[in-house]
């Protein structure tokens, strides 16, 4: 019974490991099949006993891989240049293992940042900075982007949206060489890209966090 059991552990440990290797695996596939291929691998990991976390490992894989092919379709659409897509996802999957972020979030949070015409060498640094300070707040990171997204491009910076990212008018003010009390009509006179550099960069209080 014991060896049984030191069989089985090392089965699922061998399941784990292929079951983490199927999202690049399935690129392959495109999306032809994708669906009957997902329901026959749940559906003959469950028949087959295996355990319970590595069956979610797989509907795991299966989401993130979904998940990718629906933003790379998107960004493609919006910059016009599959390269860039490319070029963007591998980014984003360097910085989910280098800051063990979520990937499916970054993927929305690009989004995002990339609709909004924000230029591809400046987002990166913003979705780095947005999750420092979503760590620090205890707050999605979609939450973060989503309001640095809309005072960049509205040029708003009032107490109540520095409060929603934990920053201050002298924060602001800061970063952009002013006194805080001037932070606000300073922000406003910059344009949509420089306004999200100050966010950033004033966000980088919390780096690491």
């Amino acid at each position: 019974a014991a060896q049984a059991y030191l069989d089985s552990g090392e089965a699922s440990g061998k399941a784990e490991q292929g079951a983490g290797q199927l999202t690049e695996k399935l690129q392959e596939l495109g999306n032809e099949g994708f669906e009957h291929v997902k329901d026959l691998a749940i559906e003959a990991a469950a028949e087959l006993g295996v355990l319970i976390g590595v069956t979610e490992a797989m509907k795991e894989a299966f989401s993130t891989f979904a998940a990718t092919e629906k933003s790379e379709v998107a960004l493609t659409a919006i910059t016009g240049s599959a390269k860039q897509t490319g070029e963007s996802i591998e980014m984003l999957k360097k910085l989910a293992m280098d800051e063990a972020l979520s990937f499916p979030e970054l993927l929305t949070a690009n989004q995002r940042l990339t609709a909004a015409h924000f230029s591809v060498e400046q987002i990166p640094a913003a979705l780095r900075a947005a999750a420092d300070a979503a760590g620090a707040m205890n707050e999605p990171l979609e939450t973060a982007v989503s309001m640095m997204q809309r005072m960049a491009v509205s040029g708003t910076a009032g107490t109540r949206q520095l409060q929603s990212l934990a920053l201050t008018s002298d924060d602001l003010g800061r970063v952009l060489g002013v006194t805080g009390d001037r932070a606000k009509e300073a922000f406003k006179d910059l344009d949509q890209e420089q306004r999200l550099n100050a966010l950033t960069e004033a966000m980088q209080k919390y780096g690491g966090v």
